[in-house]
Formats: C-alpha cells, structure tokens, sequence
C-alpha cells in the first residue's frame, strides 16, 4: 500500500498556493497571532499585501508594500512557515535610531542589534510568540512606513530645577 504524505504548500515553488492554503498549514498556536498581526499591518494607511515567493528559507511569503516605501523592497514580509510563523523587516542602518527610542521594547533593540546586515540594509526576523511582541512588531513596521522625519521626537525630562 502506497501512502501518500500532505506537503505544505509554503514548501512548494512550483505551485502558487492561495494565501488561505499557506496560512491554513500554520500551527493553530500561531495561527491566531499571524491573523492578528496581518490585520493589523492591512489596516496601515496605503499598505498592500501580495503572496510571493521569496526563495530559501522563506519560501512563500506575504509581502507588505506601500506607495512610501521603495520598490525594490517590501515594507515588511509575513512568513506562513507551519512550525514557526515569523515577520521580517529590512530596515536602513541610518534609520533605525529615529525608529526605535529609548520606549522601544527590549526584544525590538536587541533583535536588530543581532541581526543580518547586508551592505546599509539590516534584515531582522521574529518568531511570531505573543500578542504583545505582535503588536511591538506592527508599531515598528508603522514608524517604518511613516519614514524617519514623522518619528516621535523623544521626550526629554525637565531638569528638577524646571518643574
């Protein structure tokens, strides 16, 4: 008896799955959260979601894009992988310090510190692991495509002597 194994279809090159076909693959712990952060990166001011493949070990990937953003990069790029749903933004070495302030979560400042880089350009990735690292995520992808001149000035404490 000949059995037949199911593959995923983000493992496919040769086949475009549909965008429910990859996501449905996705761990049903993870799943939700990759539900959560895809809703909350759509719902962004002019951003647009297309499924790409992106080669190895990415695969099939949603790609995020925006009129703001440059064309030859994705604003930021949701990996339906089945064991460990990720999101990886590429961010301009120059433009990481008016993206993150000393408020940024810890797990954003030290990710990128550890990440890729690849000439100005700094690859980070995240194992999608809560709602809370999700949501830190979609508030870096948003300074992202507000761009560098619309980042929050950083607030500065009064002297004791002002207050």
């Amino acid at each position: 008896m000949i059995t037949k194994t199911l593959r995923s279809p983000w493992l496919d090159r040769f086949n475009e799955p549909s965008t429910d076909g990859v996501i449905e693959a996705i761990e049903p712990e993870q799943r939700h959260l990759f539900d959560h952060i895809r809703d909350r990166i759509n719902a962004l001011t002019d951003v647009s979601e297309r499924l790409e493949w992106q080669g190895l070990p990415w695969r099939w990937a949603l790609a995020f894009s925006s009129p703001k953003c440059p064309q030859d990069r994705a604003l930021a790029y949701l990996i339906p992988d089945p064991d460990a749903a990720r999101l990886a933004v590429a961010l301009g070495e120059d433009a990481v310090p008016s993206l993150l302030g000393p408020r940024s979560a810890r797990c954003l400042r030290e990710n990128i510190a550890h990440s890729s880089q690849v000439g100005s350009v700094i690859w980070t990735e995240w194992v999608l692991s809560s709602k809370v690292l999700a949501d830190e995520l979609v508030k870096l992808v948003a300074a992202k495509l507000e761009g560098p001149a619309k980042a929050k000035p950083r607030r500065t404490q009064k002297p004791a002597s002002e207050r």
